[in-house]
């Protein structure tokens, strides 16, 4: 439990960084098919799946708090060294997928599911322009609630796919900086109300309601997907995971494009010692998959 817990924090930490595919580190710690199970089996053995789920869910908020604080700071201080680790993260989980291949490894028609993979997240990384925009600061219509609402169950739908980042589709969405700064507000919250300011209740309400609003599209959202790609994984696992194996190539160019590209962008006394961190780092990220997904 104390494992999952941890490993619960990671994804967490990837639910809020664009490029990261929380789905993806799941499957480099061996836990993507048993949340999968647990999620589809919650009515059947709802004691089991509980106590499995639970310290992840517990570890995916605490890394999501940590996020969007801490962990955003560090890597606007160090983005090289931030996505170099994540790249390294997500490269660790590729024996594990060729594992899972490895029956059919040599039918070439199943490698063009692969290359498909690869080309929608490389698009669609491609496509995401800002994530800073607040678009929505309090629901205030039925359009707030409904855009909102349908941005969770989007993009946690979308994000139950390894090598999907939820964050880059809530920017492709629109609704990233209205989803996290309503996450952020609660800290501000807790912050004016020790000191005794006006305001801190109804900043609250306002930012509540739009996290739960996003809450429940994204428990819905969630439910959906695990139906469906467990019906996929039951019938079709050797394909499903060529199609993972181009998604997660294509989100370490995803997180290249994010973090790293603007370093090698032009020629400067500090392209080799950018070389060496991205090595180091992601050599780094590479060991700790490695690690977590040998305690899965």
């Amino acid at each position: 439990m104390i494992i999952n817990f941890i490993k619960g924090i990671v994804i967490g930490l990837a639910l809020v960084i664009p490029g990261f595919s929380a789905s993806t580190f799941a499957v480099a710690t061996g836990l993507y098919d048993k949340i999968i199970f647990a999620a589809n089996n919650l009515r059947k053995e709802f004691k089991k799946s509980m106590i499995f789920l639970m310290p992840i869910g517990i570890g995916a908020a605490i890394g999501i708090l940590a996020s969007v604080g801490v962990i955003l700071s560090i890597m606007e201080a160090f983005p090289l060294q931030s996505y170099a680790f994540f790249i390294g993260l997500v490269i660790g989980s590729v024996p594990m997928i060729y594992s899972k291949i490895k029956p059919e490894r040599h039918k070439k028609p199943n490698y063009a599911l692969a290359v498909v993979g690869f080309a929608v997240i490389v698009a669609l990384s491609f496509m995401a322009s800002s994530d800073e925009v607040v678009a929505i600061y309090a629901i205030q219509s039925p359009g707030n609630f409904i855009a909102i609402l349908t941005a969770g169950i989007i993009s946690c739908f979308l994000l139950a796919i390894p090598g999907v980042s939820g964050a880059l589709m809530l920017i492709l969405l629109g609704q990233y900086g209205t989803v996290y700064n309503a996450v952020g507000n609660f800290a501000d919250v807790a912050v004016m109300i020790i000191r005794g300011e006006e305001g801190a209740v109804g900043l609250g309400l306002e930012s509540g309601a739009i996290v739960l609003t996003f809450f429940v599209g994204a428990l819905i959202g969630l439910a959906a997907a695990a139906k469906i790609i467990g019906y996929l994984i039951e019938r079709f696992e050797t394909k499903v995971y060529f199609v993972v194996l181009g998604l997660v190539l294509g989100a370490v160019v995803t997180l290249f494009n994010f973090g790293v590209a603007d370093q090698f962008a032009h020629l400067s006394p500090t392209l080799i010692l950018n070389a060496v961190l991205l090595l180091v780092f992601a050599a780094a990220g590479y060991i700790c998959t490695k690690f977590m997904g040998s305690k899965g």
